[in-house]
């Protein structure tokens, strides 16, 4: 078997390995990058491939050849010109850059401002006063003189150059073997932590195996109590399926009564319902007999409206006649006055104006008497028309409240259908609740099951920590295991007896059930 000792050993001999492989691992990993190393070698090479193609700045090679060239070719000086002017800018330039820098060797930079640039300022200067002038003037005496000048000052710079170039490559030298001494020494100091931290990772894992067996003990003392707990909730869980056996009788007892009351609610609904459908077919046909009278009553009232006017246009004859009569009148006035006027030969004419006028008298007080019976008879189509409009707006509102009242029949008769579904569904819930507790029954036999493999699992778990204190070199309490035991078997009910008390229960609630799915079926 394992034990904590043994496991030390191994997690040590584990940190040595893990040591030694990284180290190796690392070295191996950084042998290209590292200073002499085949990366860094060929970074090297290619920086002096391109030092040994392109013409250095800092040197005045290439204006000097441009100079020599104008020797042989003067024609070119405007050309040479311009490409003098960059050659200085370009020296300039990284003469500066060479200056700022804090890297390069001091002794050397040092050079490079003193010989390096004075003989430098001293070539460009003999060359863009007193050579090119020459140059463009023709004067190949003074032109050769003063190429004469150029070159001493070309071979004073260059030996300046060479000085420098010896001064750089000592200290490259010196600036590789101090790399390759720091990454040495950096690989030594790598392993030599790794060893210290080692070292003290081993010593904290002794540590702390030796206080993990303190907590490991009382982890095993914990697991023994757990298991005589685990024993005693068996028990516990044994009583509440016994307490739950019998809310299962309860709630098969409160199911049927429910069931009972739910039969009665079903029936005052099923009569609220038929009412419901018998008033609602009579207010339908109130509503019907509403409507016609309405109708009925607008075609009377149209029917007056015709009469008035009907009666408005024979008012306007009778005038019409009285406006005759009464010019008939003034005309048999003026013919009695003519035959008057004409003696004896004019009174058979007086008497024929003088019945004339009668006549038209008779007529006016005819047609006076016609105009007022005309005029009653508007008034009266008049009052009729209104009190026809008036009875209409009675009838559109009975319409209207027999339709409110058809509105509210039917919202009750769709209450009543959604109460007698609401019952139904009750029903069903109700149904629901048996099935439910015929399962909460069946769980409760099962539950006594799972105690007695509760208690099972605390006997095993005892088992656990005695193989625990095996690992650990612990001994437990001679008493433990006696007293675990005890517990586990204290008021045991055995799964068959829970079952026994169980069984009525059961079946009742069986019963409510299936009575009362069967009661809303048939309704």
């Amino acid at each position: 078997m394992l034990n904590t000792k043994t496991l030390r050993y191994l997690i040590l001999a584990l940190m040595v390995v893990t040591v030694v492989i990284t180290a190796l691992l690392t070295d191996f990993l950084l042998a290209d990058a590292k200073i002499g190393g085949q990366l860094y070698q060929h970074i090297i090479a290619d920086k002096d491939l391109v030092a040994d193609i392109l013409p250095p700045p800092e040197y005045v090679l290439e204006s000097h050849l441009v100079a020599t060239r104008l020797m042989i070719v003067p024609g070119e000086v405007d050309a040479a010109t311009a490409k003098l002017e960059k050659l200085k800018s370009e020296y300039e330039a990284r003469y500066s850059v060479w200056q700022a820098s804090t890297l390069v060797n001091q002794e050397a930079k040092k050079l490079m401002a003193g010989d390096v640039h004075a003989t430098a300022e001293t070539f460009y200067d003999d060359l863009n006063q007193h050579f090119l002038p020459a140059i463009r003037a023709g004067d190949t005496d003074k032109a050769t003189k003063y190429y004469a000048e150029l070159d001493e000052a070309f071979k004073a710079q260059s030996e300046a150059i060479d000085r420098v170039v010896a001064i750089e490559l000592k200290a490259l030298d010196d600036r590789e073997s101090e790399a390759a001494q720091v990454d040495r020494l950096a690989l030594l100091w790598s392993l030599a932590g790794a060893g210290v931290m080692m070292v003290l990772a081993g010593t904290a894992v002794w540590f702390l195996t030796k206080l993990a067996l303190g907590p490991l003990d009382r982890i095993t003392e914990s697991l023994a109590s757990g298991a005589a707990q685990s024993a005693v909730a068996a028990d516990q869980v044994a009583q509440a399926s016994q307490q739950l056996a019998e809310g299962a009788s309860e709630a098969a007892a409160a199911v049927e009564e429910t069931s009972s009351s739910l039969e009665q609610m079903s029936s005052m609904l099923h009569g609220t319902a038929n009412n419901t459908v018998k008033a609602k077919s009579l207010v339908s046909e109130a509503h019907a007999a509403a409507q016609n009278g309405a109708v009925t009553m607008g075609e009377m009232t149209t029917a007056m409206q015709s009469i008035a006017q009907s009666s408005a246009e024979v008012a306007k004859i009778v005038k019409s006649i009285d406006e005759i009569a009464f010019q008939t009148n003034i005309l048999a006035l003026n013919a009695a006055i003519e035959a008057a006027r004409a003696g004896e030969a004019g009174a058979g004419f007086a008497v024929v104006a003088d019945e004339v006028r009668s006549l038209a008298q008779r007529s006016s007080a005819a047609a006076h008497e016609t105009a007022e019976k005309i005029e009653a008879a508007i008034m009266n189509s008049r009052n009729g028309s209104q009190s026809l409009v008036k009875l209409g707006e009675s009838f559109a509102q009975i319409a209207e409240k027999v339709n409110q009242t058809d509105g509210l029949v039917n919202e009750i008769a769709q209450a009543a259908k959604e109460q007698s579904q609401g019952v139904e569904q009750i029903a069903a819930a109700i149904g629901q609740m048996g099935k439910v507790s015929t399962r909460n029954a069946g769980n409760a036999e099962t539950t006594a099951g799972a105690a007695e493999e509760l208690s099972a699992q605390a006997k095993e778990q005892m088992n656990l920590a005695e193989e625990l204190r095996g690992v650990t070199g612990t001994t437990a309490p001679a008493n433990r295991r006696a007293r675990v035991g005890g517990a586990a078997q204290a008021e045991w009910q055995s799964p068959r007896q829970l079952k026994d008390q169980q069984q009525p229960a059961r079946k009742a609630l069986a019963l409510s059930a299936g009575d009362a799915d069967k009661h809303f079926k048939d309704q």
